[in-house]
């Protein structure tokens, strides 16, 4: 197995104002953990460490659909519970999965989840 990541997911944030919009920004941009969200099966945020992570750009990651990072084994089991979680569900929100980086390798990453509110919309991190 590859060195392992972490990819850190904050717990339930909702950002109101540019204020606390520009501190989570600050906080994660800074992070050493991975960091990603999305909604409507379209990333709206990636920090530095999880473009390293991935070998991606910030652009390169806001273009694509976030399953497309999740190896295909893993892909059905990711989406299903991020949709559950939309939902209001509570599938486990702390695992292993594989990922694919723009090299085409797989790194397993433990992967910590939650739903939030994102400029005032539900997501997923």
């Amino acid at each position: 197995m590859d060195k392992q990541y972490c990819i850190e997911i904050a717990d339930t944030v909702i950002f109101e104002s540019n204020e606390q919009d520009w501190f989570f920004r600050a906080g994660a941009q800074r992070s050493l953990w991975g960091i990603l969200i999305f909604q409507e099966d379209r990333v709206v945020f990636s920090n530095p460490a999880l473009q390293d992570i991935v070998g991606l750009t910030e652009d390169e990651i806001l273009r694509i659909n976030p399953f497309e990072l999740v190896h295909p084994v893993d892909r059905d089991l990711v989406r299903q519970r991020a949709e559950g979680r939309l939902k209001g569900l509570s599938p486990p929100d702390d695992y292993e999965i594989r990922i694919l980086t723009a090299d085409g390798k797989t790194k397993w990453v433990r992967l910590l989840a939650t739903s939030i509110i994102y400029q005032r919309k539900p997501a997923v991190s």
